[in-house]
């Protein structure tokens, strides 16, 4: 039972926190030791990992989405069975459209080549390019 709490503690079915096998030896958490008479804890009930994610104080809501941040997009999350758990799907289009600044190394010289060749309208392409004396030159515009 104390599993099936962790992952959601509204499960139909559950006794409350604090009531259920162990009610008598201790009374779960908060409640008076031994037993004895006295002022009750205000205790708070036990949140599932399914509690903490969801609704409007959840993690995505009230902690992750809405935050001002660089390089990001804004789109609908929505599951994919064709996706590992670890991958993340982005929309070509906001793909197309997000900068992520990258260094040119001799690793890589040949792939920015291809980038800027492609230009902001092709995948793999490049929206910018920055010189060495800082200023950026955007390749939407001609060159």
């Amino acid at each position: 039972m104390e599993v099936a709490r962790y992952i959601n503690s509204e499960l139909p079915g559950l006794p409350p926190p604090g009531t259920g096998m162990y009610g008598g030896v201790g009374g779960g958490r908060g409640g008076a030791a031994g037993g004895r008479g006295g002022a009750k804890k205000n205790v708070k009930p036990l949140r599932g990992v399914a509690q903490r994610l969801k609704g409007k104080a959840g993690r995505f809501r009230g902690n992750l989405s809405g935050k001002r941040v660089d390089f990001s997009g804004r789109t609908v999350i929505s599951p994919d069975p064709n996706l590992r758990v670890e991958e993340v799907g982005v929309p070509m289009k906001v793909a197309m459209q997000l900068t992520i600044p990258e260094k040119v190394t001799r690793h890589n010289v040949i792939q920015m080549q291809n980038a800027v060749r492609n230009g902001p309208g092709d995948w793999p392409g490049a929206n910018f390019v920055t010189l060495l004396d800082g200023s950026k030159r955007s390749l939407r515009f001609g060159n």
